[in-house]
């Protein structure tokens, strides 16, 4: 979290250069979207309305938090606690800090490209996409799960010694 948080600020203070950045790339990803765009079908729609929902990824959460039940029995509060805590910052970081500095509009919400895309039933999602505030937590917890007991990231370690502290002193027993 703490690393999370170190890359956000250097994140801000670079957010000029992360704009130059994005300028370059923003030509190829149009490409890209509208090569990708103009290969919509009903299949592809009903995919991607599916996939946009929130519950649709239920199942997916279960098969996680069975996982990890699986291998940390014992210390499952700790690991689910840590890697909420580590989704939370994540997903926070990504949209209340960097989306709101960066202001990167989505190809949906671009002008020039208004007219001539097509949207799924799905909708065209917020204003702004960089960085995803979807991929950005699904990232930290996929990695976190991979890790948590590991130590092998120093947020990790903190956040794992920090809910460890809670539940040793019976604050969450």
């Amino acid at each position: 979290m703490l690393a999370a948080i170190l890359i956000a600020l250097v994140l801000l203070c670079l957010s000029a250069k992360v704009r130059s950045v994005l300028a370059m790339v923003l030509p190829v990803e149009t490409e890209w979207f509208l090569w990708i765009n103009q290969h919509h079908n009903a299949f592809w729609d009903t995919i991607m309305y599916w996939a946009s929902d929130k519950r649709f990824w239920l199942p997916f959460y279960a098969f996680i938090i069975y996982c990890l039940f699986q291998n940390f029995c014992k210390k499952i509060w700790q690991v689910l606690i840590t890697i909420a805590l580590l989704v939370a910052s994540a997903d926070q970081i990504a949209s209340g800090l960097i989306k709101n500095t960066v202001k990167r509009l989505r190809p949906s919400h671009e002008p020039n490209l208004t007219t001539i895309i097509h949207l799924s039933k799905a909708g065209a999602g917020g204003m702004y996409g960089w960085p995803s505030a979807l991929s950005s937590p699904i990232f930290k917890s996929i990695l976190s799960a991979g890790s948590a007991f590991t130590g092998s990231l120093p947020e990790q370690r903190f956040l794992y010694s920090f809910t460890l502290e809670l539940f040793n002193n019976g604050k969450l027993t």
